[in-house]
């Protein structure tokens, strides 16, 4: 946490907006990237997760490694943003309304 809010201090006078596109519904999420996208994808991300000492230290594999992992990483955002209020925007679920995902975007970076 020390080191990202060292970032976010460093970057400050850019006033960057970081948007973290989050879904809701990490195992339907994974399922859907895995059906749109091309086999050989499919097959490097499962292995590239599979291989993380994070997955193998938890005796996870496969797809269920992949979307543990996700969720991980969402509760860690999740709790790294909840001290960025001004500088950030969760949009959960943009896939579901993905013209309302930009308005809303666009409304934040509008001064």
């Amino acid at each position: 946490m020390a080191r990202f809010r060292a970032i976010e201090q460093a970057a400050a006078p850019a006033q960057p907006l970081l948007v973290y596109l989050r879904p809701t519904d990490i195992d339907a999420a994974i399922r859907r990237v895995h059906r749109d996208r091309e086999p050989v994808w499919v097959a490097w991300n499962l292995e590239s997760v599979v291989k993380m000492p994070w997955a193998h230290s938890r005796n996870l594999d496969g797809r269920a490694a992949v979307v543990a992992m996700y969720r991980a990483c969402d509760a860690l955002v999740c709790k790294m943003l909840a001290g960025s209020a001004p500088h950030s925007v969760t949009i959960d679920d943009p896939q579901q309304d993905r013209d309302a995902a930009l308005q809303w975007i666009r409304a934040a970076v509008r001064p």
